[in-house]
């Protein structure tokens, strides 16, 4: 879809008093990675407190640089959002798949908040916590405002209990219910996350599994809420998750994708287009006075990912 384009408010320190326009673009060079920033400063497209400025304008730490970025193609992403739950506060939805929770990169208006806004006519509509764009399931939105703090506060405390499925590689030791391994930034790949015993502290409970094929399902819990923790937990003990390019034990796999958004020959490795992971149930308070309710999907995601194993090894998904 064509968007109509979008205000992006820049970010600026200390180091950046006095400096140029284009010695702060120099610098940040990877956030415009694949841009023509040569035309959007032709065409004004960057301001200093409402004012256009060029190349050679000078900064002030304590001003607002914006960026008017121009309106562009972006990447398609699936529509439909189904209702699980809905009361005067809070709505959760379905996500699926390929559909980003919040503004991200080449996505701003296919979101799942853009697209919920629009169905609803509820400006007011937050989420109080995000999936990944390839993780499907339960998303929550507080749908107002003086209510978002209420929500968003049971998930910083770790209240929520979350539930998630999962199709990993590998059949995964029978014993194994627990995954205490604390997580640290990836030195190559900077937004992965991998064991490392100065990471900080993540635990992931297996709290059920079933085998098939040369697979697992599982169904998992995870106690603290880190960052990609489900993945980067099931990947550190060699079961990666069936789809996850980030986290597939080749890291050029990820790479490829990332250079050429495609999977090119990584595609019969990973099987999936899109990780198999899905939040399939979550409990919390609903109101501020009630008791914490169990809100869960009614569609099984082990059958479609079955299937469409299945398919790509040409076999009975039976």
């Amino acid at each position: 879809m064509l968007n109509n384009g979008q205000i992006i408010s820049l970010p600026m320190d200390g180091e950046d008093h006095g400096v140029n326009l284009r010695v702060y673009l120099d610098k940040r060079g990877s956030w415009f990675h694949g841009h023509d920033l040569e035309k959007w400063l032709a065409d004004g497209r960057f301001r200093l407190n409402g004012v256009v400025i060029g190349p050679r304008a000078r900064l002030d730490s304590g001003g607002a640089l914006t960026l008017e970025r121009p309106p562009w193609r972006e990447p398609d992403a699936p529509q439909s959002l189904p209702v699980v739950f809905e009361n005067e506060d809070l709505l959760a939805v379905d996500k699926p798949a390929g559909l980003p929770t919040v503004p991200t990169g080449d996505f701003y208006e296919n979101t799942a908040l853009s697209l919920l806004r629009r169905n609803t006519g509820n400006e007011a509509l937050a989420p109080v916590h995000r999936l990944d764009i390839e993780t499907s399931g339960l998303l929550l939105l507080a749908k107002r405002r003086e209510t978002r703090g209420f929500f968003q506060s049971q998930f910083q405390r770790g209240e929520v209990d979350k539930r998630y499925r999962a199709a990993v590689f590998g059949r995964i030791d029978a014993d194994r219910r627990v995954i205490d391994l604390p997580l640290g930034r990836d030195r190559a790949i900077y937004t992965k996350f991998v064991a490392d015993p100065r990471g900080r502290p993540a635990r992931t409970e297996i709290e059920a599994f079933s085998f098939w094929r040369e697979y697992s399902l599982l169904e998992l819990r995870p106690i603290t809420g880190r960052t990609n923790q489900v993945r980067a937990h099931l990947a550190a003990i060699g079961h990666a998750i069936v789809g996850d390019k980030k986290y597939f034990p080749d890291p050029h796999a990820y790479l490829h994708w990332v250079d050429r958004r495609n999977l090119g020959p990584w595609r019969a490795l990973l099987k999936l287009e899109r990780q198999a992971l899905c939040c399939a149930a979550m409990t919390l308070r609903v109101g501020r006075d009630g008791e914490p309710r169990r809100i869960a999907l009614s569609r099984d995601p082990f059958v479609p990912w079955r299937r469409a194993i299945a398919e790509a090894e040409r076999v009975d998904p039976a």
